[in-house]
Parts: C-alpha cells; sequence; structure tokens
C-alpha cells in the first residue's frame, strides 16, 4: 500500500544506503590509487557512468523486493501522446530560463565547484558517454526514485505537498547548496508534469532535455575554448550579475509563454491527472478538478526529519571539505 510513512521511510534507506557506498568507493578508490596505476580522470569517468545505477537502480530494486510491490502498480506509466510530448517539450523550453535565473543567483552565496568537476570530466570523456550519464541514466534512474516511488507515495497529501516534499529530496540528494535550490525548482516542475500526465515518461523526457541540453553546450564550449581555461576559471561577480541580469530578462520575456502553454496543458490532461489523483483512493474519476490538498495523510514523520537532518549533515560537510 502506497503512503507516505511508506515513502519517507524509502528515501532514508536511499539516503543511508548513498552514504555507505560513497565510503566504499572512497576507499576502492583510495586502494587503487595506492596499489594499482588507474589514471584518475579515466576512473572519474568509469565511476560517473555506472553511479546511478548503483546509487538509485539498486535501492529501487530492493524497495520493489522488501514491498512485494509490482513497479506498475507504483510508477505511473501513461504512453505519452504526440501532443503531450509537444507539450512538454515546449514546457520545458520556457521553464528553463527559470532554473537558468535561480542557478544564476545561487551562484553568488554558493560554492560552484561541482561545475568545475563537470567540466573536468566532460572535458575527458567521449561524447556519447557523457551523454549516456550525465543525461539518459539521471533521467531514468532518478525519476524512478523522486516522480516514481517517492510522489507515488506521497500524491495522496495532495498535489502542492506531494510535488514539494518530493522536489526537497530530490534537491537534498544532490549534496550540495548549488544544485540543490535549483534542482527543488526543477523537481516541482517535473512532479507536475507526472501528476498531469500520470506518466512517470513526461518526466523523464523534461529531465533529459534539461541535462542533455547543458552537456552538449558544454561540449560545444570546451571545442570551442582552451578546456583548461574553461575547468580552471571562476567567473567574476561582475561575470555572475551579468548573467543574472540576462537570466531574470529572458524569465520575464518566456514566462507569458510558459502560463499560456502550462494552461492549454492541464486542460488537455484533465481526464489523466483525475486519473493519478484518485487512483489510491479509488474515487469515480467524473470530478470537475483535482482538489490539490485534503491532509488526510501527514506527510511529516521521524524518518522524513532524520532524512533532512542527514542530508543537510551531508551538504554541510562537504562545504567544510
Amino acid at each position: 500500500m502506497l503512503s507516505p510513512k511508506r515513502g519517507n521511510g524509502f528515501i532514508f534507506f536511499l539516503i543511508i544506503f548513498q552514504s555507505a557506498l560513497t565510503v566504499l568507493l572512497g576507499f576502492a578508490v583510495i586502494f587503487l590509487d595506492r596499489y594499482v596505476y588507474v589514471d584518475e580522470k579515466i576512473l572519474d569517468s568509469y565511476l560517473i557512468f555506472v553511479q546511478d545505477i548503483f546509487y538509485f537502480l539498486v535501492p529501487v530494486t530492493i524497495y520493489f523486493i522488501f514491498t512485494k510491490s509490482r513497479p506498475g502498480d507504483v510508477i505511473p506509466h501513461n504512453r505519452l501522446s504526440a501532443k503531450n510530448i509537444l507539450f512538454i517539450l515546449a514546457l520545458t523550453l520556457f521553464f528553463s530560463p527559470i532554473v537558468s535565473a535561480i542557478s544564476s543567483i545561487t551562484a553568488l552565496f554558493a560554492p560552484t565547484d561541482v561545475n568545475n568537476d563537470i567540466l573536468d570530466i566532460l572535458s575527458t570523456t567521449p561524447f556519447i558517454v557523457s551523454v549516456i550519464s550525465m543525461a539518459i541514466m539521471p533521467a531514468i534512474f532518478e525519476e524512478l526514485v523522486f516522480r516514481g516511488i517517492l510522489l507515488s507515495n506521497y500524491k495522496n497529501t495532495g498535489l502542492i505537498k506531494a510535488a514539494f516534499a518530493s522536489a526537497l529530496f530530490f534537491g537534498l540528494i544532490h549534496g550540495n547548496v548549488y544544485q540543490m535550490i535549483y534542482a527543488i525548482a526543477a523537481g516541482v516542475f517535473f512532479a507536475v508534469l507526472v501528476a498531469y500526465t500520470n506518466s512517470i515518461f513526461a518526466s523523464v523526457l523534461s529531465h533529459f532535455l534539461f541535462n542533455g541540453v547543458q552537456v552538449v553546450m558544454t561540449e560545444i564550449a570546451l571545442n570551442f575554448s582552451e578546456a583548461a581555461d574553461m575547468i580552471n576559471n571562476t567567473p567574476t561577480l561582475q561575470e555572475n550579475l551579468t548573467m543574472i541580469v540576462m537570466d531574470i530578462f529572458l524569465t520575464v520575456i518566456t514566462l507569458p509563454f510558459l502560463i499560456l502553454i502550462f494552461r492549454k496543458f492541464t486542460e488537455y490532461n484533465k481526464h489523466n491527472a483525475l486519473d493519478y489523483r484518485y487512483s489510491i483512493k479509488e474515487k469515480p474519476l467524473n470530478a470537475l478538478s483535482i482538489n490539490i490538498e485534503d491532509g488526510e495523510n501527514k506527510i511529516t514523520d521521524v524518518y522524513f526529519v532524520l532524512s533532512v537532518i542527514v542530508s543537510l549533515m551531508i551538504i554541510a560537510v562537504s562545504f567544510l571539505i
């Protein structure tokens, strides 16, 4: 049976599992570096290629084995119509400036070292491997966790609570403040796509577009400039402020289009949204709208609180080192 308690228990297990795996991988890297000659950049490329399998697919598999649930009963999997695919492409395009603006503003007060780490890996990794490891695999495996298992267990609390709670953990799991904030915004967006289409494929497609475009643009930039300069260059305050102004301007220009397309998208998917909303309660599907807040299930419990605390501790430790 799906419930917030089960979702919170799963996310707590996921965080502990990933933390333990990170420690084990750290010892493995030290061992290989000390006793076996392995190029560090090549090793990083291999690790990032398989990390989502171990970090997300393994816990997801354990969840279904432990709960004896069928994936089809937990993961919303409606087929996307051609019109919905076009809606998702357009919504992702017009939502991107918002994510970019949040990212630029966050860069003013949060370390962006993760960008240099990603650039370093992309500069030494074949393009197809980068697309698979940084666009395709995260879009599939992360969505199975956060808009699949977690959102489904939360959805009976109301769309707003479910979307923000699942997005919160999606942000926290990134392990740093810079990615966390814009990931929360993106997570809410992905959750809404799933809720209105009753399909995990909606968020997978949008997630892939976000990551894929970044990989392609980075690859182009690396090919047209000195990779070392890009990796070692930290944007100045003036450059950050200029980027913020540009992102906010683009957001203002595209926001009316985002709102207009979203309204058309929700009207088109009204029946799918009702299917998703009432699939747990087994209510009739002839309601005129979705009750986005009913408060029948409390979303916070001891596992929810512990998951947030442990995640914040991990972020604090990563910030200090």
